[in-house]
């Protein structure tokens, strides 16, 4: 694709604990489709995928950052600069919901203040092994100033929406 093809490109990364669902919400949303033990082979993987929204065709570089950041508590190089960050954990594993606070410090160090982030609560098909209620998270978003969505990449639910909002707090900030 040619610069002169898209009026917007964005560079958004995914980042979260280990198995929280990252990959495969990457993968249903660029391939259409869910892989139930989709992960990424290495530190990160990307992939392009462009959407018209508002009249404008915006090509999205979507990055998926697999660490554990017990061991690396700042971005590689190659995520620098992002413009839209999903912090991702899995409703069925507190876990991963302690670990926001740390991911979220982390993206801060190494963004510009006007960086949208939103916390994405993936597993939602799996309600009866929640262990993280939708008031609780959406009451850490809040604290944190961060949107809060709820996804299932299994079911498809919300996955587009989520990219969906997320680029358009791109394009306005």
């Amino acid at each position: 694709m040619k610069a002169k093809d898209y009026d917007f490109i964005f560079k958004v990364i995914f980042i979260g604990d280990y198995g929280c669902g990252k990959s495969s919400i990457l993968i249903r949303y660029c391939d259409k489709i869910y892989h139930e033990y989709a992960y990424t082979a290495g530190r990160f993987d990307f992939k392009f995928h462009t959407v018209k929204m508002l009249g404008k065709t915006i090509k999205l570089q979507i990055w998926d950052y697999n660490v554990d950041r017990r061991f690396n508590t700042s971005l590689p190089t190659q995520l620098r600069p992002k413009d839209g960050i999903f912090l991702v954990f899995d409703i069925t594993n507190r876990k991963s919901f302690n670990s926001v606070n740390g991911w979220y410090e982390t993206a801060k160090s190494s963004i510009s203040s006007n960086t949208p982030i939103v916390l994405v609560g993936n597993k939602c098909d799996l309600e009866s092994e929640r262990q993280v209620s939708y008031d609780e998270a959406k009451e850490l978003a809040d604290n944190l100033n961060i949107v809060y969505i709820e996804t299932s990449a299994k079911r498809n639910n919300n996955i587009e929406a989520v990219f969906n909002f997320l680029t358009l707090l791109m394009i306005n900030s």
